[in-house]
């Protein structure tokens, strides 16, 4: 009797430890197991002196690094007339260019690949309206003419979309390898786009410009895929006029994964959950002050986007009820803490903001800019420090 009832226990646990097992590689909230995030946990992070906020972490599994991707934002409205009449908080190393100019074109190429940047999106997001309706020579054949883009309406404009369709062209022919592009449409100063037909035109645009072009073919194969699709991404303004519902269920275009975006989710209390800093509605970030929101994917259940800057501005001015002072560079702390949440979340995308503005607007001075690219400030110590940080991030 006492061999049945020990044989009888030493079966019931063998049962219990496997449906245990089994359980945790069920549940999407499980345990985590450190040893298979070496370097990525709380205890790594303070023993680098970085202030990291854990909010959220260990809630859903994290990201496989090698499913990890890249995504910096990237600016193609440069042309002479801005360099002489704005002003900047640094310029390009590479000494000022337009937007559409090869050989800048080609070198930032080749500095985002070697530092294992996966796709750029590129900024439409103001220019929803500049369409042939609203702008009737706004042709394609007048936008690629470098002669007729004054002829357009708006050349700042103009050049945002003909500088992206070189970079198509140029990146697609290099036989070095380059990074993959998606547009971010927008309507932020105009609502009514979704209404009236002007996004859907926009959309409707860019898959005709780069998905199914007849004559360009090509420019499909360098358009980036996100869930099986092309990547179109739709900023609503900061903060979106979006707070009660997906945005999905507003607008959404089967052709494409359409991921919408706004600024700062961190202040938009309707967007987030204030425990777990989880984005409620799927929204991704432009910015966030402090620890970042982050995006899931409802299907995989994989945390799936997450900003990251090298600094950030404040919200209002000192005294007022909701004032946020902003957070500079700190020789690189911010873009360090900012990484390593990404890294302790685990989530699939990191979206980078940015690599090439340098308009004094968003960024005020040489302290509490974002931009990347090697300039007359910093050098390549920030794109240095990205290239180190986006390793980290892969595990390479």
């Amino acid at each position: 009797m006492r061999k049945v009832q020990t044989l009888f226990f030493i079966l019931l646990a063998a049962c219990l430890l496997v449906s245990s097992a089994c359980g945790a590689g069920n549940n999407s909230t499980g345990t985590e197991d450190p040893n298979e995030w070496t370097g990525d946990n709380m205890e790594d992070f303070i023993a680098q002196g970085l202030e990291v906020s854990d909010q959220g972490a260990g809630i859903y599994q994290r990201t496989p690094y090698e499913e990890r991707l890249v995504g910096v934002a990237y600016t193609t409205w440069h042309r002479n007339s801005l360099w002489n009449a704005d002003e900047f908080w640094a310029k390009p190393s590479i000494g000022e260019y337009r937007s559409d100019d090869a050989e800048a074109i080609t070198e930032h190429g080749k500095l985002l690949v070697d530092a294992d940047v996966d796709f750029v999106f590129v900024d439409w997001s103001n220019n929803v309206t500049f369409n042939e309706e609203e702008y009737p020579r706004a042709t394609y054949e007048n936008i690629m003419n470098e002669r007729n883009l004054g002829i357009t309406g708006r050349e700042d404009f103009a050049m945002i979309e003909r500088a992206t369709v070189k970079m198509f062209d140029i990146w697609g022919a290099m036989e070095e390898k380059t990074p993959q592009i998606a547009i971010m449409l927008g309507c932020p100063d105009k609502p009514a786009a979704i209404e009236d037909g002007s996004l859907q035109l926009k959309a409707d645009q860019v898959y005709e410009w780069f998905i199914e072009n007849e004559e360009y073919p090509q420019r499909a194969e360098k358009y980036m895929q996100f869930d099986g699709k092309p990547l179109l991404m739709v900023y609503l303004g900061t903060p979106t006029f979006i707070t009660d519902r997906n945005p999905l269920e507003v607008w959404n275009d089967d052709r494409f994964t359409v991921r919408y975006v706004t600024g700062f989710i961190t202040e938009q209390s309707s967007l987030r959950n204030s425990e777990t800093l989880e984005s409620i509605y799927g929204y991704w970030s432009w910015e966030d002050r402090g620890a970042q929101t982050f995006a899931v994917n409802q299907e995989t259940k994989q945390p799936e986007a997450m900003t990251i800057v090298a600094a950030y501005r404040a919200q209002g001015e000192p005294g007022d009820a909701d004032y946020i002072p902003a957070s500079g560079r700190q020789n690189g702390k911010i873009f360090r803490e900012e990484w390593a949440r990404a890294r302790l979340i685990g989530v699939k995308t990191a979206l980078v903001v940015s690599w090439n503005e340098f308009v004094i607007g968003e960024q005020i001075d040489e302290e509490r800019s974002k931009d990347l690219e090697p300039n007359t400030v910093y050098g390549d110590e920030y794109y240095q420090l990205l290239k180190e940080e986006i390793k980290l991030f892969k595990h390479k």
